[in-house]
């Protein structure tokens, strides 16, 4: 039953948003510094969940292979908040949790909150009023915590996705959570590039003249902690070009969380430092590479630069678009369709009974600690291989043989 403390939460909910603010992008008053080589980041790996041994068939509860009869009680309302959804990573998102509701006999709400945090907060409570029996929440660092008391005070289900609940000091997962493998998908994605640059490049490459552009978003700690994974690799493969690394963060340009921010900052890093030779550009998010690689076809640097991104929606926008291959030449593919479906499965059986916060996926909670986070691994595309991991994974291919309602 759900605890309707309207008057006691809005009190609530004022102070925790005074401390909170609102503001994400830095204001248009403020530039980027000079570029110039960065200090090796201070950031730890964060512990990304080790797979389970144990199969999704092994018969836990809240996964698509689920023996359930979901329309045998009336379809539930379910809300996907958005901090904003303009990315492609985000709608794809919303799209596929459109979908399994076809599947999981449950109705989509699409919130977009614009980037405004106290919309955001006040909006979980306003949803519930008007019928939500639960949530699928999309956060950045700064709401995590208060997103999941207020859940908790409004005595509704929800679930974290892509950004998990967490503790912001010991990492501890605080709520159940659907992620992918942040530090080991940055690794992935860099040591992909170590290994294949040479087929893009016919001439050997001087580390001294190497550059890396790592394009960030240091509030959204999900994404933040993809860098240490890209930053790691570099510095082992490329021990002289440890002093080039560039960590392009997007918070400080006016637009922030932006393509135009991406394609601003690859062309001031590669302009103010003439002496790097070659470069790479490593996006944590993949619109971002859509930027970036048009600032190097408009610097006319197409064959000293090659780009790769985690995520890869924006990817395979690029290759099925294009007329001439781009230097966007690679993406960490995350399956939406698995990432979407895993959020779903596992709020429906949260919301069936069949599960609780505590007992849902056991295979996937750390030791010592008391709720999962399912972390999911990436897999590198390119415009050879793309085609046939989309065929592998996406919504059709995931919920064949699924009853449909």
């Amino acid at each position: 039953m759900r605890k309707f403390l309207a008057i006691a939460l809005a009190f609530t909910m004022a102070f925790a948003l005074f401390g909170c603010g609102k503001q994400v992008a830095a204001p248009a008053t403020v530039t980027p510094a000079a570029p110039s080589a960065s200090a090796p980041t201070e950031a730890t790996a964060p512990a990304d969940s080790a797979a389970p041994a144990e199969s999704q068939d092994a018969g836990t509860i809240g996964y698509l292979t689920d023996k359930v009869n979901h329309f045998s009680r009336d379809p539930y309302k379910l809300v996907s908040m958005a901090l904003n959804t303009s990315t492609t990573y985000t709608q794809k998102i919303n799209e596929n949790l459109a979908n399994w509701g076809t599947v999981l006999n449950y109705e989509l709400v699409i919130y977009n909150a614009n980037e405004d945090y106290d919309a955001y907060l006040n909006e979980l409570e306003v949803q519930t009023m008007a019928g939500a029996d639960g949530f699928f929440c999309g956060m950045s660092g700064p709401l995590i915590s208060r997103t999941r008391e207020i859940c908790l005070e409004l005595d509704v289900d929800f679930i974290g996705c892509p950004t998990a609940f967490a503790d912001d000091k010991t990492g501890e997962i605080t709520w159940p959570s659907v992620n992918q493998s942040e530090y080991g998908n940055g690794k992935l994605m860099m040591q992909w590039l170590t290994d294949n640059y040479k087929n893009y490049w016919k001439d050997p490459v001087d580390e001294a003249k190497l550059g890396l552009i790592i394009i960030d978003f240091s509030p959204v700690i999900g994404i933040h902690n993809r860098l240490p994974g890209v930053q790691d690799v570099f510095e082992k493969e490329f021990p002289g070009a440890k002093n080039n690394i560039f960590i392009a963060d997007c918070v400080a340009h006016p637009d922030g969380f932006s393509t135009t921010a991406a394609y601003d900052l690859t062309a001031q890093y590669m302009t103010a430092n003439a002496s790097i030779e070659k470069w790479f550009v490593a996006t944590l998010v993949d619109d971002w590479a859509i930027g970036a690689t048009r600032s190097i076809e408009a610097m006319e640097k197409e064959d000293s630069a090659l780009v790769v991104s985690i995520q890869s929606d924006a990817f395979i926008n690029e290759v099925t678009t294009e007329t001439k291959p781009s230097v966007y030449i690679a993406a960490s593919a995350i399956s939406v369709a698995e990432l979407t479906g895993l959020m779903a499965t596992g709020l429906v059986a949260m919301l069936d009974g069949r599960a609780t916060a505590e007992t849902l996926w056991p295979e996937w909670v750390r030791d010592g600690e008391k709720y999962p986070c399912i972390d999911l691994d990436g897999k590198m595309i390119t415009r050879e291989t793309y085609k046939q991991w989309e065929s592998e994974n996406n919504f059709e291919a995931l919920s064949a043989g699924m009853a449909k309602g």
